[in-house]
């Protein structure tokens, strides 16, 4: 009995680390997707209400292409914590891989409501709109963007997707270019460019 009870403290000792552990690793963003996964579930089967957890875990099924998980997780963030942005935004990523893009547009939106402040929020938003067909209301959310951001790569681009799509080439040749002369690592305003005969 004396040895199990002086056991106690160095398996509290060991469980606090191993618990640090887990957090750190849940929130370690450079970790693969895989080992966010497991390190994310940990942090949740200890503390169901990590709401963070469930967000970095989404995000981590996000870039293995499980968006059904990621909706999940994300779903479950905002039933715990409506006021997550975060989780709105990223749960709309999801919904636009699935097709679902009236959904996304309407997290999108919750998220903007939440933080107005947020250009990418805007910026995917825009092309949310874009891949609906609803070109005027894509380019005032790029615009709304750039204000906040005027070197968001990510809104030229939607903004020049729009501006193609109503048939204003000129124009969106224009934001294609300061899309890549913003990020030259942008390979859809390169590859648009390139589509419409322009030069970067």
């Amino acid at each position: 009995m004396r040895k199990q009870l002086a056991l106690l403290p160095f398996l509290a000792c060991s469980i606090s680390m191993a618990w640090a552990d887990d957090n750190a690793n849940c929130a370690n963003l450079s970790n693969s997707a895989d080992q966010s996964i497991i390190a994310c579930t940990r942090v949740i089967l200890g503390n169901a209400r990590a709401t963070w957890a469930y967000i970095i875990r989404g995000v981590a099924h996000l870039n293995k292409d499980d968006n059904d998980r990621a909706i999940a997780d994300f779903s479950k963030a905002i039933e715990m914590d409506p006021g997550r942005g975060a989780a709105y935004s990223s749960r709309a990523v999801a919904y636009v891989n699935k097709g679902n893009i009236d959904q996304a547009i309407a997290d999108y939106t919750k998220a903007i409501e939440l933080n107005w402040k947020i250009a990418i929020t805007y910026s995917n938003r825009a092309a949310a709109f874009a891949l609906k067909g609803d070109y005027d209301h894509a380019i005032a959310d790029a615009n709304k963007a750039l204000q906040i951001d005027p070197k968001l790569a990510d809104a030229y681009n939607s903004r020049g997707v729009a501006y193609e799509k109503k048939g204003d080439v000129n124009q969106a040749i224009a934001d294609y270019r300061r899309a890549v002369a913003n990020d030259p690592d942008d390979q859809d305003s390169a590859d648009a460019l390139k589509r419409l005969g322009a030069s970067p």
